[in-house]
């Protein structure tokens, strides 16, 4: 099973543990119809239909579509690969949180400004994890675990150390004018909610399941009860205009 499927089978787990998308970001998405490539378990949809917008999405994932069917029954939810969908017209704007790295590039892109109308936007979404020099310890501290089973790091990105790369391949396309948004937002976890949001990574999904052990184990440690892991969310948006 491809990593892009495994997503799939944590759908529930993704709905409970992943963070909802800043209000200020989902109001920067412009336009009436929207279609939504790869809407997970529904977390932007609602977003987007609570401001009376007319929803299309498509999901690769089953359990996640049939997640997303239910949290939002108001959006048409077509399942199958974006590259692989028939259109139904165009749209406003397209968007794509957290899932644009997963589409073919040579075939995304171009389908995606050909489903524009004149002046349409497509809206990529990406989330990072940072630690600013004010940030909490313990993600210094679980350095340990993660570098018992050969994954742990010296430096710790903070804002300005994120490589945009969606952003980056988007311009380098030339079918777009791109402006870039971000917002942080720090997040309190106690250690279960906390190995609940690792647990929908991919980077954790593809471990081992002893691999998984270890750094839950440490994360337990770090954070007994009555710890609060304050994590710092960064939030991308990048706006990019169809030419």
């Amino acid at each position: 099973m491809e990593l892009r499927e495994t997503f799939d089978t944590v759908a529930e787990q993704y709905e409970r543990a992943r963070p909802l998308y800043p209000d200020e970001l989902v109001a920067a998405i412009p336009g009436q119809r929207i279609l939504e490539i790869g809407c997970g378990t529904g977390q932007l949809t609602r977003a987007l239909l609570a401001r009376g917008l007319d929803v299309t999405c498509v999901e690769s994932g089953p359990h996640m579509a049939e997640v997303a069917r239910r949290t939002a029954p108001a959006a048409r939810i077509d399942v199958g690969r974006f590259e692989d969908w028939a259109p139904d017209g165009t749209y406003d704007a397209v968007c794509c949180a957290t899932a644009w790295h997963w589409l073919d590039p040579e075939i995304a892109p171009r389908k995606v400004h050909d489903l524009l109308r004149p002046g349409g936007v497509l809206a990529v979404i990406g989330t990072h994890h940072v630690v600013p020099p004010d940030g909490d310890p313990f993600f210094h501290d679980i350095q340990e675990a993660y570098g018992a089973i050969g994954e742990g790091v010296d430096e710790l990105p903070d804002v300005g150390d994120i490589r945009h790369d969606d952003a980056i391949r988007l311009r380098a396309t030339g079918l777009f004018d791109v402006e870039d948004h971000a917002w942080v937002r720090v997040l309190e976890y106690d250690a279960e909610s906390y190995i609940d949001v690792l647990g929908t990574y991919s980077g954790h999904i593809a471990m081992t399941a002893e691999e998984r052990a270890t750094i839950y184990a440490g994360v337990r440690r770090l954070a007994p009860p009555g710890r609060v892991i304050r994590k710092h969310h960064l939030f991308c948006l990048h706006l990019a205009r169809k030419v």
